[in-house]
């Protein structure tokens, strides 16, 4: 025991560490690039933090731990908003509610994952379809940030033009491979202290498992709001829905057919529809996600997990 919270210590170190390192090279590639922080986060960032989900499913598909590849999914997707959103909006006293479409894109992807998964079977067309899908949202992001800076005046600026740096791609990098290396040695650590437990491999995939994975994004979000980049803190937060649901559930489809179980469907993805509904009615409520709407979104989480905990399907 003592070893395995030793190991979860040293993660922590790891997540905080390749936070930062990710959020400030991908401002620096954001300002060189001329586009928004919010766009790097739904693309750059987001892709990134999701590593951790995509590793843990596909290896979990592979072994068919099926429970523990779609449930990692859903839990992380839940954590998201009712943890890493709720603490991001907390700490930084609110986050500003911009580019709406992209929360449709989370919402539609949300229900979209319904059908496909109704015959409690995700095959290789269903992740094929889900990958599809995100090349035309990734294609539609790249190309929107593209067309706002063609339509932007260019003026003359007395400053000397930045010299090209290879500096904002090594600290992604690095940033990623610190929080994929860190997430995984905390996801198990916290899994073999569940296991000793007696604990489910679903309930540990939705709660345990999940907030380890959704550790990069957390880390990363509120690194991001402490640095004033609301925009890269929202956008790595949707953006890592976005590529749980489309990306990491698409590939593992792909790779390996997932088996959905009763509980899943009936039980564990109604809460994450439920709790993606919430945020968007309380983002248009107010027209940005105040540090009340985190102890919302934060209490109707820890109601989530209780209910997933103690309440048996």
């Amino acid at each position: 025991m003592i070893l395995q919270i030793f190991i979860f210590i040293i993660s922590l170190c790891l997540l905080c560490g390749g936070a930062d390192l990710l959020v400030r090279g991908s401002r620096q590639i954001a300002r060189a690039v001329g586009v928004s922080g919010l766009v790097v986060g739904l693309t750059v960032v987001s892709l990134g933090t999701s590593a951790p989900e995509l590793f843990i499913s596909v290896v979990a598909a592979l072994n068919g731990n099926a429970d523990l590849a779609i449930g990692n999914i859903v839990g992380s997707n839940i954590a998201n908003i009712g943890l890493v959103m709720a603490l991001a909006a907390i700490v930084a006293g609110g986050i500003d509610f911009r580019h709406k479409r992209d929360f449709w894109v989370m919402l539609g992807l949300t229900f979209l994952t319904l059908p496909l998964m109704w015959d409690r079977r995700l095959g290789h067309w269903d992740g094929a379809l889900l990958i599809i899908i995100l090349c035309g949202y990734l294609f539609a992001v790249v190309w929107r940030a593209k067309a706002r800076q063609t339509g932007r005046l260019e003026l003359p600026s007395p400053e000397k033009p930045p010299q090209k740096s290879w500096a904002p791609l090594v600290f992604v990098v690095l940033g990623v491979t610190l929080l994929t290396f860190g997430s995984t040695l905390l996801r198990e650590s916290v899994t073999v202290i569940a296991t000793d437990l007696g604990v489910s491999e679903l309930v540990i995939a939705l709660t345990m498992v999940s907030v380890g994975t959704s550790l990069p994004e957390l880390a990363t979000s509120i690194m991001a709001v402490l640095k004033k980049e609301q925009g890269l803190a929202i956008g790595n937060i949707v953006g890592s829905n976005i590529f749980n649901l489309a990306f990491v559930l698409g590939i593992t489809s792909v790779v390996s057919p997932i088996i959905i179980s009763p509980e899943v469907l009936y039980k564990q993805y109604p809460a994450m529809l439920a709790i993606t509904v919430l945020l968007l009615v309380l983002a248009r409520l107010h027209k940005r996600i105040s540090r009340f709407d985190g102890y919302v979104l934060m209490a109707v989480y820890l109601c989530i997990i209780g209910f997933t905990l103690f309440m048996k399907f």
